[in-house]
């Protein structure tokens, strides 16, 4: 009998096939990637945790507080609780005029400055794109003041050879150019809550509400720090980096569109480089081969949870503010994104409560709002665009 069992479950050679072995790990680390993803977003909605699940234990009188403030407002929070906001050293609850009802829960409008820095991180993981965590040079700065680097590219100045006793040649003086970082506010709309909610004790209504709000707020700060124009808003990438490293077909494109693009970075960028690019590009480029004689992918998935694939050996960044295939199209950016910088107003992000101007249908108002600058700063070009051509 268990020598018929044997035989049963045994693996015949001939019947063996890698590829479809290799197909079926392929697609299992694939989901392994999609429930851990899914699982973090969760995570970071629940919002009673940060993204490593340690804020509940770390402060509950500070959440505990929060919910009540979110719920009836400054006037429904005790002076003890409203001290426990200070405990991440946030500024006392401030108020507008006494008139607006100061003596009546739910009026008024209400600030609770200074977000969590795990939510920060946290939304920007979920939207990624230009405000994933690492990419950029992401910094506070104390205030709102136009900020001016230098920069100059001395990169084609050498030393020469001198005969003895003969003059140095003439020198060459450095040319210095500037960029500037403007600071401009930039807010979420109004999330609207009914006071019924408000009111259920049932639901995590202060976690909901900072989620909903977080998102809209890096959606758009993504989309400002891509497609900004530098007139009346910050620089983005689409008009900050516009130096052409290869062009393509306006409908397709080949590895050597790819290696070109790589190549014509400045080798002193590509040690740190990452390639940008909307979904719908990541899609086309993953349906290449090397070549007819060799089926390898140029695409290079990570077989290590939290670690972007690559792509020629560098990591991509799904970005789908970024234009997809057409004429002239803007389609990837690579290179060094380090030398994109990012500043915030230390104060960070504030939520501010509004109740009267919802009054009529007895609902509350939340929105999020900051100040931030971007724009490229350096004296080279460490990011390079691959770009459709007009056919």
């Amino acid at each position: 009998m268990l020598e018929q069992l044997k035989e049963a479950v045994a693996v015949k050679a001939e019947d063996f096939d890698q590829e479809k072995v290799d197909a079926i790990n392929n697609d299992l680390s694939k989901v392994e990637k999609e429930i851990d993803s899914i699982e973090r977003a969760n995570e970071f909605l629940a919002k009673k945790t940060n993204i490593n699940g340690e804020l509940k234990q770390e402060a509950p009188e500070f959440w505990n507080t929060l919910e009540t403030f979110f719920r009836t407002g400054e006037n429904g929070t005790s002076e003890n609780r409203r001290g426990t906001m200070r405990y991440i050293e946030l500024p006392p609850l401030e108020t507008r005029a006494d008139q607006l009802g100061r003596t009546t829960a739910n009026k008024g409008g209400y600030l609770v400055p200074s977000l969590l820095g795990d939510y920060i991180d946290a939304a920007r993981a979920f939207i990624g794109g230009m405000v994933t965590p690492g990419l950029l040079d992401w910094q506070r700065v104390g205030t709102g003041n136009t900020l001016t680097f230098a920069k100059y590219d001395d990169t084609s100045t050498k030393a020469a050879v001198v005969a003895e006793a003969g003059s140095l040649a003439t020198g060459t003086d450095i040319t210095l150019g500037t960029a500037t970082l403007t600071f401009y506010k930039i807010a979420t709309s109004f999330l609207a809550v009914s006071n019924e909610l408000l009111q259920d004790s049932v639901y995590d209504v202060a976690g909901e509400v900072i989620g909903l709000l977080m998102e809209r707020m890096y959606r758009g700060l993504n989309y400002y720090f891509t497609l900004g124009t530098g007139s009346s808003m910050p620089y983005g990438i689409n008009s900050a980096c516009t130096t052409v490293g290869e062009y393509c077909l306006a409908r397709s494109l080949t590895r050597t569109d790819l290696v070109n693009t790589i190549y014509s970075v400045n080798r002193a960028y590509r040690s740190n480089a990452t390639w940008m690019m909307n979904d719908d590009t990541v899609r086309a480029i993953r349906a290449l081969d090397v070549g007819s004689a060799d089926a390898r992918p140029v695409w290079s998935m990570s077989m290590q949870a939290g670690e972007p694939d690559k792509l020629e050996g560098h990591p991509i960044v799904v970005n789908n503010e970024i234009e997809t295939f057409q004429p002239f199209a803007n389609i990837a950016w690579f290179g060094d994104f380090k030398n994109f910088k990012v500043r915030e107003v230390a104060t960070g992000m504030t939520i501010r409560r509004v109740d009267e101007l919802y009054a009529e249908t007895d609902e509350v108002g939340f929105n999020i709002m900051g100040r931030w600058a971007g724009n490229l700063v350096s004296g080279g070009t460490p990011i390079k665009l691959l770009r459709c051509a007009s056919t």
